[in-house]
C-alpha cells in the first residue's frame, strides 16, 4: 500500500515537472523548475525514484528523489544547477537566463554619431564617431529577474573631425589651431581618443523593454592628432602625438534597449578633454546603436 502511495505520488510529479515545472524537495519545501527538458520515473520492489534533467536553458541541472522501502526507510535528494552562464555577443539573452550571475564577453557593442556641447571655444566640429565595447563583465540578477547590476572592464574609441582652414596641432601653450600650409586646400583635421573603460549598469525590465543606466569611468590614453591637405594635387598627412590631455573622466549612458537583445543610446561626457585655453574644449553628447 505504502508503495501503491508513493508510485501514485511519483506519477504526480511527473505530471506537473511537465504541466508547470514544478520541483518537490522533502519537508514541504516547493522549487520551481522552469521547463525539464526530461522526467525519469523509476519503480521497483524496494525503491522509487524521481529524476529531473535539464530546465529552461540550463542543460547541466540536475534533481533527484528517491526512497527505499524496507525495515529502514531511506530517503535521498540531490541537486544541481548551474551558478554562472555565459552571454556572447548578438545572443538573445531571454528571461530563462535572466537569474544568478553571467559572464559577459565582448558585450555591448556600440556605434555611436557625436555633438559637440558647451562648446566655449567655438570649435567647428565636422564628424565625430564612437566606438566601444566592454570585453568581459559580471552581470548579477536580482530576485525576480526584473532588475541586474553589472561592472564590466571595455574599450572607447572617439575620431573628432574638423573640416575647416585652420587645423589642430600642438603649439607651445599645448593642443592648439595651426595655419595650414601655404597654397593647401582640402584640410581635414582628427583627434583620435582612445580610452580604458570601467562601466557600472543598473538594468530594469518593463516587458520587452530593458532600460540600462550607466556610469563610466574612463582612462584616456595619450591622444594624437592626424592633419591631411593637399598641395598641387599631392596629398600630405602630418601626424602629432602623445599629446597632453586629461586622463579621467567619467560618462554616462542610458540604453533602450528591445528584448536585451539591441538598442539605442544616448551618452554624455561632461568633462573636457583639454583644458589649455586655446585648445578644442567642448563635452560631447553621443547618440547611437548597442548590441
Amino acid at each position: 500500500m505504502k508503495r501503491l502511495l508513493f508510485t501514485l505520488l511519483s506519477l504526480t510529479l511527473y505530471t506537473a515537472a511537465w504541466a508547470s515545472g514544478g520541483e518537490w524537495l522533502p519537508g514541504d519545501t516547493v522549487v520551481r523548475v522552469v521547463r525539464p527538458d526530461s522526467v525519469v520515473i523509476l519503480d521497483t520492489d524496494s525503491s522509487a525514484q524521481v529524476t529531473i534533467y535539464g530546465q529552461g536553458d540550463d542543460p547541466n541541472y540536475f534533481y533527484s528523489y528517491s526512497k527505499s522501502f524496507g525495515k529502514e526507510s531511506l530517503t535521498k535528494v540531490n541537486e544541481r544547477a548551474e551558478l554562472w552562464s555565459i552571454s556572447l555577443p548578438l545572443q538573445n539573452r531571454c528571461d530563462n537566463e535572466d537569474r544568478g550571475l553571467n559572464l559577459l564577453l565582448f558585450n555591448n557593442i556600440s556605434v555611436g554619431y557625436g555633438f559637440a556641447v558647451k562648446n566655449p571655444t567655438n570649435t567647428d566640429l565636422h564628424a565625430v564617431w564612437q566606438f566601444s565595447l566592454e570585453l568581459v563583465g559580471v552581470q548579477a540578477y536580482l530576485p525576480g529577474s526584473h532588475d541586474y547590476f553589472s561592472l564590466g572592464i571595455g574599450m572607447e574609441t572617439n575620431l573628432i573631425s574638423q573640416h575647416t582652414r585652420q587645423m589642430w596641432g600642438h603649439t607651445p601653450g599645448g593642443v592648439g589651431l595651426l595655419p595650414p600650409p601655404e597654397g593647401s586646400y582640402d584640410h581635414r583635421s582628427t583627434i583620435t581618443d582612445c580610452a580604458w573603460t570601467l562601466p557600472l549598469h543598473y538594468g530594469h525590465r518593463f516587458g520587452s523593454l530593458w532600460v540600462d543606466l550607466a556610469a563610466i569611468g574612463q582612462l584616456h590614453l595619450k591622444p594624437k592628432i592626424s592633419n591631411t591637405y593637399k598641395v598641387e594635387n599631392r596629398e600630405y598627412t602630418h601626424k602629432f602625438r602623445h599629446l597632453s590631455a586629461n586622463d579621467l573622466s567619467l560618462s554616462y549612458r542610458l540604453t533602450l534597449d528591445y528584448k536585451n537583445y539591441c538598442g539605442i543610446y544616448v551618452q554624455y561626457n561632461p568633462n573636457y578633454l583639454f583644458d589649455a585655453p586655446q585648445a578644442p574644449r567642448f563635452r560631447l553628447l553621443t547618440v547611437g546603436i548597442s548590441l
